[in-house]
């Protein structure tokens, strides 16, 4: 949607953009642009030009659908809708920087229990994320 001379969205005359095949299960504001993913790629959108700029495949691997992200200073965070690995991606190169599994760490957080995790909090502080 465009915006309008105050900030605010104009809903008078939407867009509609195709993505990809599979439906937009996550989407977050980065400064300019807005990312959205359609299964395990991401599409980053200008959010004055309203075109998709770059695009990132978060995972090559088929089933693995992005269901959360969250930026960090200069990283994004991709969590996942099956697994239990973290992916860190570099905002501006798109780099691909670090998998963290976290299953180990919410399976010692609750023994014995059978967890599905779709979500996991992280803080960023001093340039380390620390799982909450």
């Amino acid at each position: 949607m465009p915006v309008r001379i105050e900030g605010l969205w104009s809903c008078e005359k939407p867009r509609v953009s195709k993505l990809g095949v599979l439906p937009v299960k996550a989407m977050l504001a980065v400064e300019d642009h807005l990312w959205a993913s359609s299964g395990g790629q991401v599409f980053i959108i200008s959010t004055h030009t309203h075109c998709v700029e770059r695009q990132l495949e978060a995972h090559q691997e088929e089933g693995m659908v992005v269901s959360h992200m969250v930026v960090a200073g200069v990283g994004i965070w991709i969590a996942f809708s099956s697994g239990s690995t973290l992916r860190l991606f570099h905002t501006e190169t798109l780099e691909h920087l670090q998998d963290i599994n976290i299953a180990t760490p919410v399976h010692h957080t609750l023994p014995g229990e059978i967890l599905l995790l779709s979500f996991v909090l992280l803080r960023a502080a001093s340039g380390l994320v620390k799982l909450l």
